[in-house]
């Protein structure tokens, strides 16, 4: 338990830390759970999330908070609490796939389906340890910082600078949550190596004032951020 509250703890501050991060108050549905959602014709029930609508839940790291209620909630043994609020996280992780390059499309589908085989197992009254539980956090938000990371990356080449900016943000935040459910410590180097980034990550969604090279060089230090926390065991592929 005592493991659990700093853990706890250390993912809120992270949320709560960097510039301007907004946390709802109180559980926020999902965009998807909102009339920004449509279908896509003649081809069933999909989903088609209003660029605004996603953007602004991505910003507020909603499934952040997710994550930490299903372990809340699998912590006190309540696996229908905890199924629902991971589900959700679930759903998180197959939107952002359905948005990912090439290249980090494979490592977000297998984060989801290891998410999705816990909230599978706790339906049918398969209980995961809180360290597995950890362990496959680490993991997806491992793979959300590659995934934001390449997006930031290639989208700087047309300098979509609204756009990067928000991809900078989130890939200074899944990082740091990765590195905080691996059970690793976060050195001041590195926290403060991430705020920065964000920083500049903030400003460019913003269209506040950066240049070029702001971004150029946050975008090498993060790209040296995710190689280097990627070496680690915890978030082998």
């Amino acid at each position: 338990m005592t493991r659990y509250l700093t853990i706890l703890l250390a993912v809120l501050f992270a949320i709560t830390s960097l510039p301007h991060s907004a946390v709802a108050e109180e559980r926020k549905p999902l965009p998807m759970d909102s009339d920004t959602i449509r279908s896509s014709p003649g081809q069933g029930r999909a989903f088609f999330v209003e660029e605004d609508a996603w953007v602004e839940y991505m910003d507020e790291q909603v499934h952040e908070q997710y994550f930490v209620q299903a372990r809340e909630a699998l912590a006190k043994n309540d696996k229908k609490e905890a199924a629902q609020q991971l589900g959700r996280g679930v759903l998180y992780m197959r939107m952002e796939g359905g948005r990912a390059s090439k290249e980090a499309k494979p490592i977000l589908k297998q984060s989801e389906l290891i998410l999705k085989h816990m909230v599978d197992g706790l339906k049918s009254g398969t209980t995961p340890t809180l360290t597995a539980l950890d362990s496959a956090y680490a993991r997806a938000n491992y793979a959300l910082a590659l995934h934001h990371y390449l997006n930031a990356k290639e989208n700087w080449v047309d300098r979509a600078g609204n756009v990067v900016g928000h991809d900078l943000k989130a890939t200074a935040n899944e990082l740091r949550f990765a590195i905080v459910w691996s059970g690793q410590t976060l050195s001041e180097s590195t926290k403060q190596t991430l705020y920065d980034v964000a920083v500049v990550g903030e400003a460019m969604a913003d269209n506040s004032d950066y240049t070029n090279d702001d971004v150029d060089k946050s975008i090498a230090t993060m790209g040296q951020q995710v190689d280097l926390v990627g070496k680690n065991p915890a978030f082998a592929r």
